[in-house]
C-alpha cells in the first residue's frame, strides 16, 4: 500500500506493519509481539535499530535523547520534581521523533487520550532482540500517525501541519511577566501589588504583565475559583486599572476543581458537571486544603459555566490573560464523564484550554484583540491555544541546568511557547549567583517569568549585589524583542522552534544533550550551571563571535563567562534586529530599530526575515503587517546587505540603523527599496518612510 512517498506493508499473522519513506524503513513492528493485549492495556512493540535516536514526548525529564529510558505520560502535580529523573511530569504529549540516519527523520503520533508508557530500549528480552514499545493503558484500540522527512526542520513543519500551530500571541507576552504566590496570599495583596509596580518603574526594570496567583480567591485558608476575596481586594476593577496604568496587564489564575464548600458546588453537582466515579457520583478528592470535585469539560453545561465565569469575573474587569493551573486531572485509575464513559486527563486538559480560549474569543474585549492563555498541564492540541511552563521547579543548580533539555523536548514536540520559573518556584531562596545565572539563561526562553512560592518573593532586586546585572539581562531581553517576535511569527508559520537545540541548525550534533541552547538560528546561550564557574568549554561547528567583546571562536574553545555578563555567542552570518529598552511593550515606546551584522569571515550568505505588526490586534490577518527580507552576502572585498520591505503596516520607527557589529575591515554596502539617509564604511541609516 502506497501514498505519496510512504509505503506500508504488513504480515497477516501475527499482524505487523513495516512503513517506509522513499524506500527507507521508518517503522518496523516486531514480527512476533507487535500488538499484544495485556492486563494493563494494549502494547505496541517495534524493532529498535542501532542507529536510531529518539526525541520528543513533550515535557519529560533528562537530556534531549530518550534512548534507554522509560517514561510515563500520565500528568501529575509534580512539585519539587527532579528534572533529570522524575517521571511522570505534568503533560501528556504522546509523540516522539526518530533520527534514523543522516537524511531520514520520522515522527510517530498516538492519536488517543489514554495514559501511556514509552520504553526506548530500557527493557530487554533475550528472545526478542532490541525493541521499543508503547503501552496504552486501558486501551482496546491503537491509532497512530507516521510523518517522515529528510531533515529535522522539514519534519517539524510537517508535524505541526498535522497537530496544529498557534496564532500569533500578543507581543507583550514576550516581555517579563512577573509572578509570585506571596503577593495575593498576603493580608494586603492590593498594597503589595501596587508597591511592586511602583518599584519596577522607579528602578527602570522593564515588565509587561503580572500573574495574579490564586490567593485572590482565598477565604479562610481555602481557594474558591472565580470568587474574589472582597475583604482584601474590595474593588477588583480598580486594581486592574491601577496596574494597567503602570504598564502591567494581569493574568489571572483559575483552577478546574471546586471545593465542596464552593457556593456553586451544589448547582453544578445537581447538573452533573463534575467528573464522576463508577457509581455515577461526583468524584471527590483532596485539593488545596479541602475536598473537591473536578469539572467535566466534556459536558456542555460545565463548559458554559466556565466560559461565563471567565468572562464575568475576569475579562469584564479588564484582565487580559487566563492562567489554567492545577489542571493535571490526576484522579486515579477510574474517572467517568456524564455519559458514563471513561474520561482521561488529556481530554479534560484540552477541554479546559478550549473553554478558556473560547471565553476570550467570545468576549467584547477580544473582538479585535489577541487572547492570551497559559496552561500548566498540556495535551495534544493545547499548543494551538496556550503557552506553558515546566511546572513547580526547585531553586537549585540542577533545575537550571536541566531546564533547557526539558523545554527543548517540548519545542521538538511542536510546543514552542514555553519556559521555566526563573529562579525556581519551590524550596529555599536561590543564591544571588544562581538567580543571576538563571535570569541570564532565561533571556532566550520564549516565555520569561520570575515566579516563586517564597516569602519574600523572588524579585529582580532581591539581591542588591547582582541587581545591576539582572537589570542588564532584562534590558537585553527587551532589546532582542524584534528578533524574538520575528522568530515567534516564523514558528506560527512553519513550526520552527524559537528556543532550539543545536542539532536543529547543525544536524551533525544530534548527540548533544541540550544544555546549551539557541535562540533562533543565530544566538547561542551557553549554560553556566555551577557556582563560581567563570568559563565554559564548547565544541561548535562554524565560527562564533562573543556578543560583548566581539572576540572570534571556532572549533573547541574555552569561553569566558564572568558573572556580570550574559553568556552569549553570535553565529557568523548573523543578522540581529534590535529595538529600544521599553518600560513595557507598546508601539509608542518602540521608536527605534537597528540591525547588527556579524558577517562571515570569508565568503558566505545568510538571511533573516524581520516581521512587524502592531503586536496587539488581529489586523495582521487582514494584511496589516510588514515583512522585511534581509540577505547578507560576504565576499573578499565587501559585505552587502540586501533589504526588501513590503506590507501595509506603518512602522513605529522612522529610521533603520544598519551597522557592522564586528571589527571587519571590509566595506558595507546596503541595497534597499528604502531611501538611504546617511552612509559610512561601517554603517548605513535608512528611512522607513520611503
Amino acid at each position: 500500500m502506497q501514498g505519496g512517498d510512504i509505503t506500508a506493508s504488513w504480515q497477516p499473522a501475527p499482524i505487523a506493519f513495516r512503513i517506509s519513506y522513499k524506500g527507507q524503513c521508518i517503522l518496523e513492528d516486531h514480527p512476533q509481539i507487535a500488538y499484544q493485549k495485556t492486563r494493563e492495556g494494549l502494547r505496541h512493540t517495534r524493532v529498535q535499530k542501532p542507529a536510531e535516536r529518539y526525541f520528543g514526548l513533550g515535557e519529560v525529564s533528562g537530556v534531549l535523547q530518550r534512548n534507554s529510558r522509560r517514561y510515563r505520560l500520565e500528568p501529575r502535580d509534580a512539585c519539587n520534581y527532579d528534572p533529570e529523573f522524575s517521571d511522570p511530569l505534568y503533560k501528556h504529549i504522546p509523540l516522539y521523533l526518530t533520527r534514523h540516519g543522516e537524511n531520514l527523520w520520522s515522527a510517530l503520533i498516538y492519536d488517543q487520550p489514554h495514559p501511556m508508557v514509552f520504553d526506548f530500549g530500557s527493557e530487554r528480552h533475550h528472545y526478542h532482540g532490541s525493541f521499543i514499545y508503547t503501552l496504552l493503558q486501558g486501551a482496546d484500540y491503537v491509532r497512530y500517525v507516521v510523518v517522515a522527512a529528510e531533515s529535522l526542520p522539514e519534519l517539524l513543519q510537517r508535524l505541526t501541519d498535522l497537530i496544529g500551530r498557534p496564532s500569533l500571541p500578543p507581543r507583550w507576552s514576550l516581555g517579563y511577566l512577573a509572578s509570585g504566590m506571596a503577593y495575593t496570599d498576603a493580608d494586603n495583596p492590593e498594597e503589595r501589588l501596587l508597591a511592586f509596580a511602583e518599584r519596577l518603574r522607579q528602578e527602570g526594570v522593564p515588565c509587561d504583565g503580572f500573574h495574579l496567583s490564586s490567593g485572590y480567591t482565598l477565604r479562610e485558608g481555602k481557594r474558591f475559583v472565580f470568587h474574589w476575596n472582597r475583604e482584601v481586594i474590595p474593588n477588583p476593577n480598580a486594581l486592574v486599572e491601577k496596574l494597567k496604568e503602570r504598564g502591567l496587564r494581569l493574568i489571572a489564575n483559575v483552577k478546574p476543581a471546586l471545593l465542596q464548600e464552593h457556593p456553586d458546588y451544589p448547582e453544578l453537582e445537581q447538573k452533573g458537571c463534575f467528573v464522576r466515579d463508577r457509581p455515577g457520583r461526583a468524584l471527590v478528592a483532596p485539593f488545596w486544603s479541602g475536598d473537591a470535585s473536578w469539572l467535566d469539560f466534556t459536558n456542555p453545561e460545565a463548559q458554559s459555566w466556565w466560559r461565563r465565569n471567565v468572562q464575568q469575573e475576569l475579562l469584564d474587569r479588564g484582565i487580559e490573560g487566563i492562567w489554567n493551573d492545577n489542571n493535571e486531572y490526576a484522579l486515579g485509575d477510574e474517572a467517568f464523564n456524564a455519559q458514563g464513559k471513561p474520561t482521561y486527563p488529556s481530554e479534560q486538559i484540552l477541554g479546559m484550554a478550549q473553554a478558556s480560549h473560547q471565553a476570550a474569543l467570545e468576549h467584547p474585549q477580544f473582538r479585535n484583540k489577541r487572547p492570551f492563555l497559559i496552561s500548566r498541564s498540556a495535551s495534544l492540541g493545547v499548543q494551538r491555544l496556550a503557552q506553558t511552563w515546566s511546572g513547580d521547579n526547585t531553586s537549585d543548580w540542577k533545575n537550571l541546568r536541566f531546564g533547557n533539555p526539558v523545554e527543548l523536548g517540548l519545542a521538538l514536540s511542536g510546543f514552542a511557547f514555553n519556559g521555566n520559573d526563573v529562579g525556581g518556584f519551590f524550596g529555599q531562596a536561590p543564591s544571588p549567583e544562581l538567580f543571576l545565572r538563571w535570569v541570564q539563561q532565561a533571556v532566550a526562553y520564549p516565555r520569561f517569568s520570575i515566579h516563586s512560592w517564597k516569602e519574600p518573593p523572588t524579585e529582580p532586586w532581591s539581591f542588591p549585589e547582582v541587581f545591576p546585572s539582572v537589570k542588564q539581562a532584562l534590558e537585553l531581553r527587551y532589546r532582542l524583542l524584534p528578533y524574538l517576535y520575528s522568530l515567534t511569527w516564523q514558528h506560527c508559520q512553519t513550526g520552527a522552534p524559537i528556543h532550539r537545540p543545536l542539532m536543529y541548525e547543525f544536524p551533525e550534533m544530534f548527540e548533544d544533550p541540550g544544555f546549551h541552547a539557541l535562540l533562533g538560528p543565530f544566538l547561542l546561550f551557553p549554560m553556566v550551571a555551577e557556582p563560581g564557574q567563570q568559563s565554559v568549554v564548547l565544541k561548535l561547528l562554524e565560527g562564533w563571535y562573543d556578543w560583548h567583546s566581539r572576540n572570534h571562536y571556532q572549533g573547541r574553545f574555552e569561553y569566558p563567562t564572568p558573572l556580570e555578563r550574559v553568556p552569549l555567542l553570535v553565529r557568523e552570518g548573523a543578522i540581529v534586529p534590535l529595538g529600544p529598552v521599553q518600560p513595557w511593550i507598546s508601539p509608542r515606546h518602540d521608536t527605534t530599530r537597528e540591525l547588527w551584522l556579524f558577517p562571515h569571515r570569508g565568503e558566505g550568505h545568510s538571511s533573516f526575515v524581520l516581521y512587524e505588526d502592531d503586536g496587539e490586534t488581529l489586523a495582521y490577518r487582514q494584511g496589516t503587517y510588514a515583512i522585511i527580507t534581509l540577505s547578507m552576502f560576504s565576499t573578499a572585498q565587501e559585505i552587502e546587505l540586501r533589504l526588501e520591505a513590503e506590507g501595509d503596516y506603518p512602522l513605529p520607527y522612522p529610521q533603520l540603523e544598519v551597522q557592522l557589529a564586528t571589527n571587519d575591515p571590509r566595506r558595507l554596502k546596503v541595497t534597499s527599496n528604502w531611501k538611504t539617509l546617511e552612509q559610512s564604511p561601517r554603517a548605513v541609516r535608512l528611512s522607513t518612510r520611503a
